[in-house]
């Protein structure tokens, strides 16, 4: 599983979702989803630019770990094979 660490980055410097939307060119909703680790996906634009202001690499925005538990199944496959009908 890979797990979002932007809200331990921002809290590192103390900023918050408005001063990394400002300082990053991300847009706050972006920024916020990140922070919430509400977010499935990342946009290769998005990690240059949270990358180039904490002076870090992809590793420390993004951390692998094989022994986390699977994320739970989407709604579509649950109806697919009849799980929680």
């Amino acid at each position: 599983m890979i797990f979002n660490r932007v809200s331990r980055l921002m809290g590192d410097r103390r900023i918050g979702v408005t001063d990394l939307s400002r300082l990053t060119g991300l847009s706050y909703s972006t920024c916020y989803a990140l922070y919430a680790d509400r977010t499935r996906r990342i946009d290769f634009g998005t990690l240059d630019a949270l990358c180039s202001y904490f002076g870090c690499g992809v590793g420390d925005v993004l951390e692998y770990s094989p022994d986390a538990p699977p994320s739970p199944p989407e709604r579509e496959a649950d109806l697919e094979t009849g799980v929680g009908c």
